[in-house]
């Protein structure tokens, strides 16, 4: 299963891209809960952004990665996958004078139910209403919202809006393992 996600992960990021150097990805790789969860979100979340380098032509400075502290060496880990990081690198790019379009990866466990669908981050979570605000300030720019969480379904129509296309692992909140 993992490769089937990275591989439609990779190919919606190198199709949708206009250029390697307008474009800004992001991956939050949220709690694991278990160990072997925690090393299998990590190493996801290293294979696309290694891949959004090699196979993507992106340099290393449009590549953020937030995880869990124990994600090791790679020149792409940012930091922990707490609320305020991603609010911040999120809030930079709206902010920033560059129009680069946004690939935005959540890989972890999720929960909740409609507008209150979260990823699991260490401290506060993210909400699919939380994620509507920080998305809608990115104005008319072209983003890819991939949620590869469980229960990511409901995330769906509360993001949905011109210019961004929205991906989900699940159909519903419901299909949470």
């Amino acid at each position: 299963m993992k490769r089937s996600w990275f591989g439609l992960v990779a190919a919606a990021l190198l199709i949708a891209s206009r250029s390697p150097a307008q474009t800004r990805l992001v991956i939050v790789s949220g709690l694991g809960g278990e160990p072997k969860y925690t090393q299998a979100f990590g190493l996801l979340s290293a294979s696309l952004a290694k891949a959004a380098k090699d196979r993507g032509g992106l340099p290393d400075s449009a590549i953020t990665w937030f995880g869990e502290a124990n994600a090791g060496a790679s020149p792409f880990y940012r930091g922990p996958s707490r609320r305020e990081n991603v609010e911040s690198v999120l809030a930079a790019l709206a902010d920033g004078r560059d129009s680069a379009q946004v690939a935005l990866v959540l890989i972890g466990h999720g929960s909740g139910e409609g507008s209150d669908t979260r990823i699991s981050l260490p401290g506060a979570d993210l909400t699919a209403t939380d994620f509507a605000k920080l998305l809608g300030r990115l104005g008319a720019r072209r983003v890819a919202f991939i949620n590869l969480t469980s229960a990511s379904g409901d995330m769906l129509p509360v993001l949905a809006a011109p210019n961004r296309v929205v991906l989900t692992a699940t159909k519903s909140a419901f299909e949470r393992n």
